[in-house]
Order: C-alpha cells, then sequence, then structure tokens
C-alpha cells in the first residue's frame, strides 16, 4: 500500500544538501515569491491607470466642441477673422474659403446671423419661392 514519508528510503542517487543550500533555495523562492507580487500590483495600478486615462479621454472627447474644417479653413480661424470678415478686409481667396466654410458649418451658423447672413458676405442664400399658378 502506501508507504508514509518516514518509512521510505531514499533512493540510491539521493545525496545531502552541502552547506547552506537549503536556506539559498528558500532565500530564492521568498525573492521570486516578493517579485511576482511586485509585478502583479504594478500590473493592477497600470491597468487601474490606463482605465481611468481612457475613460477620461473618452469623456474630453465627447464633451469637447468639435472643430470643423470646411473650405479649408477652421472654425476658430473663421472666429479670429470675424471682424476682417465684417469690414470685408479679408482678400478674396481667402474671402471664398471663409464662404465656403460659412455656409457649410454648423457651428459657425450664429456668425453668419451675426454679419447679417450670407447676403452680407456677397452669396446670396437659395431661396424657395412658390410656382406662380396661371
Amino acid at each position: 500500500m502506501t508507504a508514509h514519508l518516514d518509512e521510505r528510503q531514499p533512493s540510491d542517487d539521493w545525496q545531502p544538501a552541502a552547506g547552506d543550500e537549503v536556506g539559498r533555495l528558500a532565500r530564492r523562492l521568498r525573492t521570486r515569491r516578493t517579485r511576482r507580487q511586485f509585478l502583479k500590483g504594478t500590473g493592477a495600478v497600470l491597468g487601474g491607470l490606463l482605465a481611468v486615462a481612457g475613460g477620461w479621454w473618452t469623456v474630453r472627447s465627447l464633451t469637447r466642441e468639435r472643430e470643423y474644417d470646411f473650405g479649408g479653413i477652421t472654425c476658430s480661424e473663421v472666429m479670429a477673422k470675424s471682424e476682417a470678415i465684417k469690414n470685408r478686409q479679408l482678400p478674396p481667396e481667402e474671402m471664398k474659403r471663409v464662404k465656403q466654410h460659412l455656409t457649410r458649418c454648423p457651428r459657425c451658423k450664429p456668425l453668419v446671423e451675426q454679419l447679417g447672413g450670407l447676403e452680407m458676405l456677397g452669396q446670396a442664400a437659395p431661396i424657395c419661392r412658390r410656382p406662380e399658378v396661371v
């Protein structure tokens, strides 16, 4: 049947441990265990930081007002040039880009209204007319 540990006989290739070999092996095991625990803890902390950073980035990107780029000019560039647009001090090529932006951009619609509509910029807005009845 099963033999107890104290009844077993050492095998022929067994030799007693020399000097402090058992102590060295125990220290190596403790060092490995400590290193493994440190790496697990560090991984958990880094994972948590990554999750927080990802959540922050997602919320920030969803709540930030979008910057459109219609006509080769961005909303912030149009806003910065609003006085020059009002006073018609922009070169014709740049005014053309601004008009393209203002006709397409949903964010800049209030600026168009503030400037007096597209007619003020020299571009008439399309008008829907009722067909004449004969």
